[in-house]
């Protein structure tokens, strides 16, 4: 776990594009994975957004991970590395290393969810 980082308040919008590389344990606020638009690429890509502590406020991190639809059925999800203290400050708890391990657990073991069934469906054909 990283050492309570604490930030000051952010202004609405405030980020900063952060540099070209992050490290495994550089503090982390937060991980997302979304399916966006690269203008490099055709389609959407799924795309790991990291924001980290860069010069006192949030910057942001983006790695394409590849075509959206080689993900299958992994979904999109925000895992939360720090939080907002009731004084507006940031405090990171999270590493990058962390986050981008947990990522890890949670696009595998959604790909190993069954698919749902529909029960109701099921209900009327075994009993009509």
């Amino acid at each position: 776990m990283a050492s309570r980082l604490l930030l000051p308040k952010l202004k609405a919008g405030e980020t900063v594009i952060a540099d070209d590389e992050v490290s495994a344990d550089e503090p982390c606020y937060m991980l997302t994975e979304q399916n966006l638009v690269w203008k490099e690429y055709p389609g959407t890509r799924r795309t790991q957004v990291l924001y980290v502590p860069r010069h006192g406020i949030v910057g942001i991190y983006k790695v394409n991970m590849g075509a959206s639809e080689d993900f299958g059925s992994a979904g999109l999800f925000t895992i939360p590395g720090g939080l907002v203290t009731s004084t507006g400050q940031i405090e990171i708890l999270h590493t990058v290393g962390e986050l981008r391990e947990i990522a890890h657990r949670l696009r595998e073991s959604r790909e190993e969810m069954p698919v749902p069934t529909d029960l109701v469906q099921l209900y009327y054909d075994q009993y009509r």
